[in-house]
């Protein structure tokens, strides 16, 4: 063994275990950017047809941080978030609003799931959302609470107070 191979050996042993350190670090990072991908398109489709909860606005909130990059996937997706955020931000809801804005969601979702590898159509993704009548009916029942509440508060209502019997002429 010469000289420079003993020194290339050398080198070798002190380095390779540094090398596969960062391997594993840099395949660590590359999960974890994975599964918050997927946690926000998992998430942006299970809340698809509730689109008010918490959680969808989350995961809204995270496409820019965790879709940043330069393929075209990405850029695609980020290019359907500006869209969507920008109708919900502008305009006036109405009938054709609400159209424009189930449109813009799901080709967000549509480029969320390419992205991702999963390869879903377009009237797919419509058709396959569940959201109960009970969820309805109760998210209705606790808008208009919501509202009967606010109401009284700011003043706009009075609060009627009633007794639930009738007193008689001797106050019994």
């Amino acid at each position: 063994m010469t000289n420079v191979q003993f020194w290339i050996y050398i080198i070798a042993v002190i380095l390779s275990p540094l090398i596969a350190v960062q391997i594993s670090v840099w395949l660590q990072r590359r999960r974890e950017d994975q599964n918050t991908r997927l946690w926000v398109f998992k998430t942006l489709m299970s809340t698809r047809a509730s689109r008010l909860s918490e959680n969808h606005v989350h995961a809204l909130n995270m496409i820019d941080l965790e879709f940043y990059g330069q393929s075209k996937k990405s850029k695609a997706v980020i290019e359907a978030w500006k869209a969507y955020h920008y109708h919900l931000s502008n305009g006036t809801p109405s009938e054709a609003w609400h159209i424009k804005e189930y449109e813009l969601f799901m080709d967000l979702l549509f480029y969320l799931a390419e992205a991702l590898g999963y390869h879903f159509g377009k009237t797919e993704l419509k058709q396959t959302s569940y959201f109960p009548q009970g969820f309805k009916n109760k998210n209705d029942e606790m808008s208009r609470i919501h509202k009967g509440v606010l109401s009284i508060v700011e003043g706009k209502t009075p609060l009627l107070v009633t007794t639930p019997y009738k007193m008689g002429p001797e106050g019994t």
